[in-house]
């Protein structure tokens, strides 16, 4: 598949914590003493806008576990 003309994307949900446990915003999201744990993945069609593929991944999860396409 040829990524450059491809019109599926995945958008991928993460659950967003650190160590202070307050409530992060805005760029603080992006912070690196934050940690970030997939939670599900969504694949949509952007040129239709339907939602091709949606999963659920476990609690124990690792990022290497969630299919990401190589860019």
């Amino acid at each position: 598949m040829d990524c450059n003309t491809c019109p599926y994307r995945r958008v991928i949900i993460d659950e967003v914590s650190n160590k202070a446990g307050v409530r992060l915003v805005g760029k603080g999201l992006l912070l690196f003493d934050t940690t970030r744990v997939p939670v599900a993945f969504i694949d949509i069609d952007t040129k239709t806008g339907e939602i091709v593929n949606a999963k659920k991944v476990e609690k124990a999860t690792a990022w290497a576990d969630v299919p990401t396409p190589a860019i």
